[in-house]
């Protein structure tokens, strides 16, 4: 099978170089990745230590047709990213995203209503320098189609077994982008304001405590608005994924400290969206919201 990751930045490299295990795989990077790639190949470092040898490009030019299409662009570009993908989007088997955010949902049942696949995961990953990841901790993946398709997100769940990425294929897939949002928002803004790896906050009582009180709110929202959250406790869920990638640095530290915009508007800004809109109090995540919102313009 032919698959294309649109987006490769350390998850999207990580997976990328896992599924060449098995598949011809692209990456489309930015120039500074993808060549450090095709000069030396890609490295992970971390769970596993090996180079692998990937085809890399810059833009969809030239990109042979896919069969599958990974998206992990950032959630900010979800929308600029399907209509980049759409023509390509029309001829492959399927369209699966792997990101962060609580807005993607929306766009891809309007964009590709019968070719998407939703994805969540738990895998740690963070870009070292060009050509360079690190492999920060294993994760459960969960996959879950749009269209009344089941097989869409079987394979992309077989995808991912048989190069040892344990996934599943879930129905209903809502939920789970709820809580995977839920523990973004409970971790994410406060490793990116602390400046520390997600296991910190473990031994913090006082980082644990904000953390919870981010969780309940927002679990609080996704049950107002409709969402039935999987039968779990949402911190614990949060506290497992904190000890699983205890030594990683999260995706929003890691863009705070690059001067990039982060995905806060997409996770704890839309828990405040929608808690607004059926006027529950959130007062945690607004503030972390607008914590993290003054970091990236360091205005203060």
């Amino acid at each position: 099978m032919r698959i294309l990751i649109f987006g490769a930045g350390a998850l999207g490299s990580l997976i990328g170089a896992l599924l060449s295990k098995r598949h011809e795989v692209h990456l489309l990077a930015r120039p500074e990745h993808a060549q450090a790639i095709k000069d030396s190949g890609l490295r992970i470092e971390g769970v596993i230590n090996e180079t692998f040898a990937l085809e890399t490009h810059v833009d969809l030019e030239g990109v042979p047709q896919p069969d599958t299409i990974f998206v992990t662009v950032k959630a900010y570009d979800t929308e600029a990213a399907l209509d980049a993908l759409m023509k390509m989007a029309d001829d492959a088997l399927m369209v699966v995203s792997l990101q962060n955010g609580l807005t993607n949902l929306r766009l891809y049942k309007s964009a590709l209503p019968h070719k998407a696949v939703m994805g969540v995961t738990s895998m740690g990953a963070n870009l070292a320098g060009p050509g360079k990841v690190v492999y920060a901790g294993k994760g459960n993946t969960t996959f879950g189609h749009l269209a009344n398709n089941p097989d869409l997100s079987r394979e992309a769940a077989d995808l991912f077994n048989e190069v040892g990425l344990g996934a599943r294929s879930d129905a209903n897939i809502e939920p789970e982008l709820w809580m995977k949002g839920i523990i973004n928002a409970s971790i994410n803004p406060l490793t990116a304001i602390l400046g520390c790896q997600n296991g910190a906050l473990l031994r913090d009582e006082g980082a644990l405590g904000i953390s919870r009180l981010a969780c309940n709110e927002a679990a609080e929202v996704a049950q107002g608005i409709g969402v039935q959250l999987p039968p779990r406790d949402p911190f614990m869920e949060v506290m497992g994924v904190m000890k699983a990638t205890s030594k990683n640095r999260s995706s929003m530290l890691q863009d705070l400290e690059n001067g990039k915009r982060t995905e806060i508007d997409e996770i704890n800004g839309e828990i405040v969206r929608s808690a607004n809109k059926i006027g529950v109090p959130v007062p945690v995540n607004q503030t972390l919201w607008t914590l993290v919102r003054c970091l990236e313009h360091r205005e203060i």
